[in-house]
């Protein structure tokens, strides 16, 4: 037989095949609604999360159909696997695209499996033996696991299980879902003894998130996080840190050692320590902070100043810290100096205790101040009445227009960058007509604060002024500014 024929009589046997496959798989599969099951679940894992009515059509259509139906399929998804012949087809019909042939792939399928478990939750319980027997296999594991886990509390036992299987990443999933199964916090806490002490990093890892997360448990699972500082994997031991300040003063006894690793720790590992002594106790953890913000290690002044930034307060004293850091020669400490003074601004912000921006001399229009119109929008953009306003101020706009661009928070000292969007929107509205304000752009442009000149050059540009040399300088100053020592 010639090699011809026998690629054509392989192809033959090949969609023959595949369409028997095709045609009993359909036949055997249970439906609602005029639906598969498979499609149902297809269409529901295609959904965006915030698909919500199309998900819940989905998980009613399974439902309806039941566990005693769905089960025996749901497991064929999850044992799903592509072979030979029907990965040929799948590749195949990519091109030829014939209908009847459509085969949905091996982890195409798996997911779908997936999906259905997880919509009918515990109710699909007689599966758990046969899934706990296919994580055995290795090319099918985690996908039994995520099974078992959509299952739930009957699964436990079989997820308890996995806590020791030979793949990480089925050990690294079963022990961040641990939580879900296990109502006792004292099992939960000694089922995680295990993963705490996996070879893989990964899995201590997931430990230490999953310990992270039992705040209202401090008596059993600070411990273990204490412990877990002492981790050789600087990620574990540096996040064991960080998880300890979220229990708040609930995590009193674990200041001893957190103290003792600000000291001796890694610079990484010692910053976490310092955030979560200060969360855990403020008023023992600031002399602390404040020795590292006035040292001489650049380091650790930035790490401060990140530390003030996450879990300070806005006293006058920490203020009044940070912003004397505002113009330290370091630029990665005057960087992290602003963003917690900013941070610190926000959240007093965000507690209804904003000052109320007053730029002095501000023209008015029609009614409306310059700002107001400035904050009068279509969708992104100045609305065309506020394009015209505007316009009609003219070049009285401009000394207002600097001081809104070039604005310090009088508590924090820090720019306002959206004040500054707001004056660069209204550069680019007066167009040339705000040539007067060019000399102060270019000093602006040549000054150190690098994002605040960017802010005047997109101003400069409005104007017609399209300065690449400038540009490639400012872009070069940025770049020069974050390779220091440390960054």
């Amino acid at each position: 037989m010639s090699k011809r024929r026998k690629t054509v009589g392989f192809i033959l046997v090949a969609l023959v095949l595949g369409l028997i496959t095709v045609l009993a798989s359909r036949s055997r599969e249970p439906s609602y609604g005029g639906r598969t099951l498979g499609a149902w679940l297809k269409d529901y894992s295609d959904a965006a999360l915030d698909e919500v009515q199309l998900r819940s059509r989905c998980e009613e259509a399974v439902r309806a159909i039941g566990p005693e139906e769905s089960v025996p399929h749901l497991l064929m998804m999850a044992r799903k696997e592509d072979g030979p012949i029907r990965s040929w087809i799948i590749r195949k019909n990519e091109k030829w695209n014939i209908r009847c042939l459509k085969l949905t792939d091996a982890l195409t399928a798996q997911q779908f499996g997936i999906a259905g478990f997880e919509i009918l939750g515990t109710n699909c319980w007689k599966a758990v033996p046969q899934l706990t027997s296919l994580m055995q296999d290795t090319n099918h594991a985690f996908t039994a696991l995520r099974c078992l886990v959509g299952i739930g509390a009957p699964a436990e036992m079989a997820i308890c299980r996995a806590l020791t299987n030979q793949s990480p990443e089925v050990r690294r999933f079963a022990t961040s879902q641990l939580a879900a199964v296990t109502d006792d916090i004292g099992l939960y806490v000694a089922r995680l003894d295990g993963p705490l002490n996996d070879p893989d990093a990964t899995v201590r890892f997931a430990a230490v998130q999953a310990l992270g997360l039992q705040t209202e448990y401090p008596e059993e699972a600070l411990p273990l996080l204490v412990r877990a500082m002492g981790d050789s994997q600087q990620s574990v031991s540096s996040y064991a840190a960080k998880f300890l300040g979220d229990f708040g003063t609930n995590g009193a006894a674990a200041f001893g050692a957190l103290s003792n690793v600000v000291v001796s720790g890694n610079m990484y590992m010692a910053s976490h320590a310092l955030r979560s002594l200060m969360a855990i106790a403020p008023e023992r953890g600031l002399p602390m902070t404040v020795a590292w913000l006035r040292c001489e290690n650049a380091e650790r002044r930035s790490r401060a100043a990140w530390v003030l930034g996450e879990v300070g307060a806005a006293s006058p004293e920490i203020v009044a810290l940070l912003r004397s850091r505002l113009d330290d020669q370091t630029f990665k400490v005057a960087g992290a100096a602003d963003t917690a003074l900013r941070r610190l601004r926000d959240r007093k912000r965000a507690a209804g205790k904003a000052v109320v921006v007053v730029i002095s001399g501000e023209p008015s229009y029609g009614g409306k101040t310059l700002r107001e119109w400035l904050q009068t929008r279509d969708g992104v953009d100045l609305s065309s009445e506020a394009r015209r306003a505007i316009r009609e101020i003219g070049t009285n706009a401009v000394p207002a227009l600097l001081q809104m661009l070039t604005y310090r928070d009088p508590e924090f000292g820090v720019r306002d960058y959206d004040l500054a969007s707001e004056a660069v929107m209204g550069f680019g509205t007066l167009g040339k007509d705000g040539a007067p304000a060019l000399p102060k752009l270019e000093e602006i442009i040549a000054g150190r604060e690098t994002q605040l000149a960017l802010y005047a050059l997109n101003a400069a540009a409005s104007m017609g002024v399209k300065n690449f040399a400038v540009l490639n300088s400012l872009r070069m100053r940025w770049e020069s500014e974050r390779a220091e020592p440390g960054e």
